[in-house]
């Protein structure tokens, strides 16, 4: 068994197929971004040294299996382009309408077949924060992917590099993803339900966790005053107690004293701690 397996099953004792590992699980190993955007943390991959043969066998089996389902079933054939669509809109507004088009099915399939991405815990929504101005703020939920590896599976991508754009898609969802494993392991994810927050400008907080901490992720080595527009609308109206940035990168700098600037590992040391909320 590699070190990498020791030191993950050290900690877990194992984990059952099919849920990922969050990072409790896996700090010991020195983990990478780039490491978990390659394998993702579905166990058997991330454990794998052949990760993309085990994505790929695992999206097979999963689409195996869901074609079955009467939502799925009378169009099967072109569930696995549904698939592929819905990855392509990761992380945006989720939008059954414009997805069906691309693959010539119409909205209520489309609508019907994201519930089965939900159902099956293939992916999740990530609805909208509702404690601010509603009229100007967008309403419907985001979807995204449960796993990155599988994500870029998928994508049929290589693992982003960070000056790739899908590079902030990646940090982002596994960081929405951390959120909701810690809030759901910790039992506080009705206490402190996790939202996102835009308005029709299109300016941004990644995620809002109940009414205690508003966060913009970055895959940016500096984040400058453009970047905060989000933070500080969404703060003008003094909603949650305080508003931070979660950077990939070590070398950060602090933009505002308002907004303090957290690497990646660090938030999630202080995430798993109890210390964010």
């Amino acid at each position: 068994m590699s070190t990498k397996t020791d030191a993950v099953l050290g900690i877990t004792g194992g984990r059952e197929s099919g849920i990922p590992f969050a990072y409790p699980d896996i700090r010991d190993n020195d983990v990478s971004l780039e490491c978990i955007f390659s394998s993702g943390l579905l166990p058997e991959a991330y454990l794998s040294d052949d990760y993309d043969t085990v994505l790929k066998g695992y999206v097979a089996q999963y689409t195996e299996s869901v074609i079955h389902n009467p939502k799925v079933v009378r169009q099967s054939p072109v569930f696995p382009a549904f698939l592929k669509a819905a990855a392509a809109c990761n992380g945006e507004v989720m939008n059954a309408l414009k997805t069906g088009r691309e693959i010539g099915v119409g909205f209520s399939t489309a609508s019907n077949w994201y519930k089965v991405l939900t159902d099956t815990h293939m992916g999740f929504e990530l609805t909208s924060f509702t404690g601010a101005d509603y009229d100007s703020t967008v309403k419907k939920p985001r979807f995204c992917f449960s796993d990155v590896g599988v994500l870029r599976t998928l994508l049929g991508c290589d693992t982003p590099n960070k000056t790739d754009p899908e590079y902030e898609v990646f940090f982002r969802t596994f960081m929405v993803n951390e959120i909701r494993a810690y809030l759901d392991r910790s039992g506080k994810s009705k206490e402190y339900p996790l939202t996102y927050w835009e308005n029709k400008s299109g300016h941004d907080v990644s995620a809002v966790i109940g009414d205690k901490v508003a966060i913009l992720f970055k895959a940016d080595i500096f984040v400058n005053y453009r970047d905060l527009r989000g933070l500080v609308y969404f703060s003008e109206e003094s909603i949650t107690e305080r508003q931070i940035i979660v950077c990939s990168e070590k070398e950060r700098c602090l933009v505002d004293e308002a907004f303090p600037v957290y690497y990646w590992k660090d938030f999630l040391e202080d995430l798993w701690g109890g210390k964010i909320v």
